[in-house]
């Protein structure tokens, strides 16, 4: 199906974007990469009369560690699976670094952006589950002024954000107490390379304790409360034990927050956690190692 006919606007700052986006209202709409948007429009699920596409806006290309780690609108996948690195970094940035080089194929990640991924609130999305994670925040413009929303208070539902038709996302924000976990996981698993997740999980361990979350589930991503807890008490052991102690739990918490899943679906999602888990696990004992 073809996209319906509308007017392509380029604006070339941030204030351009607002007014046209403040005089629009919900005829218009934010393009940037176009991996989400356009197949939305091509199949008429959304129908703006006008795109103002960003991707003139060279100030929204930036990533940066700012009291935190600070990821601007037009960062694409590929911008951040080629992030720069550095010997003192925090280490979310090799997190973020592999996940987005498992995101789809390379044209799609030379496109799409982060912001782009987090702003269409796809349930089996890549990112939504990172910065859910991260406790990102999402910085939303608009000429009313700036409000900042958690990943929480952002999705609304699969596919729905509660960004108000004049606003747009400038960047997406992670708070240095997050960036740099002692060690992480992630685990992917899909039908075939390329498309989205069956089960996506991340394994997060701070000081604090550990934070694992699960994606790809219901209409957002899923922290195991419980769970986490449970690991942040036990001691480490062999991959069997960690499996005999923790598969069975994860699975009923995971059901306990989505009754109509089956059980088999949830042991899936159970063993796709507990490899994120195992990953952080390795790389927490080669780091202790001085490897």
């Amino acid at each position: 199906m073809k996209i319906a006919p509308l007017e392509l606007r380029r604006p070339r700052s941030v204030e351009e974007v607002l007014g046209q986006l403040g005089s629009l209202g919900s005829d218009g709409r934010v393009l940037a990469g176009g991996q989400s948007l356009l197949p939305m429009l091509r199949y008429r699920v959304l129908s703006p009369h006008v795109l103002v596409d960003i991707g003139g806006v060279d100030s929204l290309r930036s990533c940066a560690l700012d009291d935190g780690l600070a990821i601007d609108a037009l960062v694409t996948h590929c911008d951040m699976e080629r992030l720069p690195a550095a010997g003192n970094e925090p280490s979310v940035l090799a997190l973020l670094r592999r996940h987005a080089a498992e995101i789809a194929f390379r044209p799609v990640r030379a496109r799409g952006t982060v912001l782009g991924s987090l702003m269409h609130a796809d349930p089996k999305g890549d990112w939504p589950l990172v910065f859910f994670a991260l406790d990102g925040e999402v910085e939303l413009q608009s000429l009313r002024g700036v409000r900042r929303v958690s990943m929480q208070e952002l999705v609304a539902g699969p596919l729905e954000t509660t960004c108000a038709v004049d606003e747009f996302a400038v960047r997406v924000r992670v708070g240095r107490e997050k960036v740099d976990p002692v060690s992480w996981g992630r685990s992917k698993l899909s039908h075939r390379a390329g498309e989205y997740a069956m089960c996506s999980a991340v394994a997060l361990n701070y000081d604090s304790g550990w934070e694992c979350w699960l994606g790809a589930i219901d209409d957002r991503p899923l922290k195991l409360a419980r769970v986490s807890e449970q690991l942040s008490r036990a001691d480490a052991g062999s991959q069997a034990e960690l499996r005999d102690g923790l598969l069975a739990p994860a699975a009923d918490e995971l059901m306990e927050a989505v009754p109509d899943m089956r059980r088999v679906q949830a042991l899936r999602h159970a063993h796709n956690l507990l490899d994120a888990v195992w990953m952080a696990m390795d790389g927490e004992r080669r780091h202790g190692n001085g490897n």
